[in-house]
């Protein structure tokens, strides 16, 4: 029995680890899919592989590879339950095997008055990382929900074939599929990287090129990244979707090297392909080049910003390779207040959690000179019992204003837009014009700003020169505190999302982007 017990108890712990998935499809079984640059795949999987086990803590024996004819569409979808997502319970010893004490033998009730017990604290359950990473071809469709988007791969048994005057797909892994399997996850949070060659881009013909030398164009598929058929059985009424806001959104974050309409760029050598995305995002993480302000904790967003920087400089320096740019994608918007990677060596998760000014820069970016200044009447110090104090804005060029204070026990305020200016019906808040002081508060509001109690912090403007849409957390809120809860994983991600994604972005020139924003401080202390 004891025996019995042990062996329960050992299983448990063997499925309840930190898993990690990658799919590598250099080759496909169909004909009609080819032009992958020899070796692409396996290059971008040695280094995400890499990542895992010399940055991120997984153990090479909880990392698991498909490799082109492995990753058929059956085995991938099936190595997405089973392997990233096996169940995770913190007890499986069976239910008659309850009351049993160390030494296997069934406990004896005790007789007499039962003793009070005092009740405990519920443990936390622990929870797991999941990372699923695909190299490959695969597209971008649009999709009513809530980002728009359906991130649709191409496993090695998918195929193309003609009907009714155009090429549709069959077997491919679409993203009601991914999120009908990992809806089924328990306490996992899931990360999901991929770097697929857009299809899109190959039925208007184009081609791909590296910096050293022009790769096989794929071959004409007329209108095939927006028509496929699936192999899986129709979605149900109620099931959950990729770009549906269920909870599964709660605890996925999903990277896409390029936007609809774009193609996953490919840099490297001739002989030694690699992802342009893949080599940038590893850099950003494995080097901690994306840590700006090297607090040692690398946010997903500064992760996209520095992507997205390299990315854009290397369009600019080979134009003719990337003639629709590559804006690579994040997803959801919470996802932005993610970590990517923490040193635990020198940050704790109480530090994670709490909101500093330099913790505030891993979403908003680190502050900087710009044409933007912040003025305080009265000038700081001030001393207890000051009143009408406020704050003037003035920038060289329009834009849309957020104006927060944020003081050193980690509070913080948005001052600008509020309930009494600066908010807009359509989301585009904060309207602050070229050099036009607006202050804070304004003798319209009929309230006004006082020094109540003794306190140091930091007024920040941020503002964004691109129309920028915001959501009701943003637009809609009036002046009063952040809850901390709220702060880092709804608020400051809700609004980095925003400021990366400029409304007009569209409509600019490939090399154009990444959207731009400018942060400023101004410190300021109240004496007693």
């Amino acid at each position: 029995m004891t025996g019995v017990m042990f062996a329960c108890l050992f299983a448990a712990k063997a499925v309840a680890q930190d898993r990690a998935l990658i799919i590598s499809i250099d080759s496909y079984a169909d004909s009609k899919l080819g032009g992958l640059p020899s070796g692409l795949a396996k290059n971008n999987s040695a280094a995400i592989k890499k990542l895992l086990t010399e940055k991120l803590g997984y153990k090479p024996e909880h990392i698991k590879i498909l490799q082109n004819k492995q990753a058929t569409r059956s085995a991938i979808l099936s190595e997405i339950t089973s392997w990233l997502g096996p169940e995770t319970k913190e007890s499986v010893i069976p239910a008659q095997l309850k009351g049993l004490d160390e030494s296997g033998a069934l406990k004896k009730k005790s007789k007499g008055k039962k003793k009070r017990v005092k009740k405990r604290r519920k443990k936390r359950l622990k929870s797991y990382r999941s990372y699923l990473y695909f190299a490959g071809f695969g597209f971008l469709r649009s999709d009513r929900g809530m980002d728009g988007l359906d991130q649709t791969l191409v496993p090695y048994d998918a195929t193309l074939r003609a009907a009714d005057g155009q090429e549709k797909f069959s077997g491919v892994v679409s993203g009601d599929d991914l999120a009908g399997a990992i809806a089924k996850f328990v306490r996992r949070r899931t990360t999901l990287v991929f770097d697929a060659r857009n299809l899109s881009n190959a039925a208007n013909g184009q081609t791909h090129e590296t910096p050293a030398a022009a790769q096989p164009a794929l071959r004409p598929l007329t209108g095939a990244a927006g028509s496929f058929e699936k192999a899986s059985a129709p979605v149900q009424k109620g099931a959950v979707s990729m770009s549906n806001p269920k909870p599964i959104w709660k605890r996925v974050t999903l990277w896409s090297a390029a936007s609809p309409g774009q193609r996953a760029l490919v840099a490297g050598s001739e002989e030694k392909p690699v992802g342009l995305f893949t080599s940038v995002y590893v850099r950003a993480i494995a080097e901690a080049e994306a840590d700006a302000n090297a607090n040692n904790i690398i946010s997903n967003a500064e992760v996209l910003h520095f992507v997205s920087d390299v990315s854009a400089a290397y369009c600019r320096a080979y134009k003719e390779r990337c003639a629709a740019g590559m804006k690579p994608l994040l997803r959801p918007a919470r996802a932005y207040g993610r970590s990517a990677w923490v040193n635990r060596s020198k940050v704790s998760r109480r530090k994670e959690r709490s909101l500093t000014l330099t913790r505030l820069a891993d979403f908003l970016g680190v502050p900087e000179k710009s044409g933007v200044s912040i003025r305080q009447d009265p000038p700081s110090p001030l001393k207890v019992g000051a009143g009408n104090i406020r704050y003037e804005v003035l920038s060289a060029s329009a834009g849309r204003l957020i104006l927060l204070n944020l003081t050193d026990r980690g509070e913080l305020f948005q001052l600008y837009p509020n309930q009494y200016a600066g908010q807009d019906d359509n989301g585009f808040a904060g309207k602050l014009e070229a050099n036009t002081p607006l202050r804070v508060p304004e003798d319209s509001y009929g309230v006004s700003f006082s020094a109540t109690v003794p306190a140091k912090g930091h007024i920040i403007a941020v503002l964004a020169r691109e129309p920028v849409r915001f959501d009701a957390s943003v637009n809609a809120r009036t002046i009063s505190s952040v809850s901390p809860r709220e702060a880092i994983g709804v608020y400051l991600a809700e609004l980095a999302a925003a400021l990366s994604h400029s409304t007009r972005l569209d409509s600019l020139p490939a090399t154009s982007w990444p959207a731009r924003w400018s942060v400023v401080t101004l410190p300021y202390e109240i004496l007693p």
